[in-house]
């Protein structure tokens, strides 16, 4: 059950960077569970927290990358995700 995320963006970018969290149970069907946005000021690699309104059940995780403030670029390091 994934209760959130911890994402480390790039650093110093400026880049505001949004995502998308979907989860599945049979690794076909996925279902968005959280939209967010990452914060562009970070001055190190940092841990973003992220947490979901509620648990979800799921065997597969997969974060969509959708785009930023500058382009349609990330730049993601390191995704933890977070359970019970």
């Amino acid at each position: 059950n994934l209760t959130g995320v911890n994402v480390m963006f790039n650093p110093m970018s400026k880049r505001i960077p949004s995502f998308e969290i979907q989860v599945s149970e049979d690794g076909k069907t996925f279902k968005s569970i959280y939209k967010g946005k990452g914060n562009g000021e970070v001055e190190m690699f940092t841990w973003e927290e992220f947490k979901f309104d509620k648990s979800y059940k799921a065997k597969f995780v997969r974060y969509v990358g959708l785009g930023s403030n500058l382009s349609a670029w990330n730049g993601v390091n390191e995704i933890r995700f977070i359970k019970e």
